[in-house]
């Protein structure tokens, strides 16, 4: 099952740069990981109760980097990750880190009703030059395509609403301070922000 595989992970990291707007690290090729106590602390501090590690922790935006490793093969047995688990793994970072699906919706409305505008205008100008055929049916094929549109376009509307809506719930860190320094006594301070400003980080 390694071709599937291979595609099925380059996928999901192509998703997750194009779509969640965090970028994958290229020397990363296994999910086994050494993390800091800040980068366990700033994920403790997340109130979500599920979400993906991996995912969270380039969205938190502490700095990384590759350990080359020595992985043997498998002595029996075989992976419990199958095709479904993986799709469903997309789709919850979908969900979970993007609002593209919502958007998709009034993007594919609003496409809908402009086609159907378009084609509404080209069968009236047929009429007018004698060129319909079949009485009835492109004026109903029309007006549903527009109906239909116009439904996406405002579900998405609603749908983006609802978003923000959950993700105040949600109640993300914009962004982690890592550390504050004392100019008095020349200490440093853990600390970790939740400051509602901007969606990204700094550290």
């Amino acid at each position: 099952d390694l071709g599937w595989r291979m595609f099925g992970s380059n996928f999901v990291i192509w998703l997750t740069e194009k779509m969640l707007g965090v970028q994958e690290p290229s020397d990363m090729i296994s999910g086994f990981r050494i993390i800091h106590r800040k980068v366990a602390q700033a994920l403790n501090n997340i109130k979500e109760q599920q979400y993906d590690t991996s995912i969270m922790m380039l969205w938190l935006g502490f700095s990384h980097a590759g350990v080359v490793v020595r992985h043997d093969n498998r002595l029996s047995g075989e992976s419990k990750y199958n095709l479904w688990k993986l799709l469903y793994l997309t789709l919850d970072m979908l969900i979970g880190f993007s609002d593209f699906p919502l958007r998709a919706a009034s993007i594919t409305g609003s496409l809908l009703a402009l086609a159907s505008i378009i084609l509404g205008v080209y069968m009236v100008v047929l009429r007018i030059l004698g060129g319909v055929t079949v009485e009835g049916y492109t004026s109903l094929f029309v007006g549903l395509t527009f109906l239909a549109g116009i439904q996406l376009l405002f579900l998405g509307v609603i749908g983006e609403y609802i978003a923000r809506i959950y993700r105040e719930l949600k109640g993300r860190p914009y962004y982690v301070i890592g550390e504050i320094y004392s100019s008095q006594e020349g200490l440093t301070q853990d600390f970790y922000a939740t400051t509602k400003t901007e969606r990204h980080r700094v550290f």
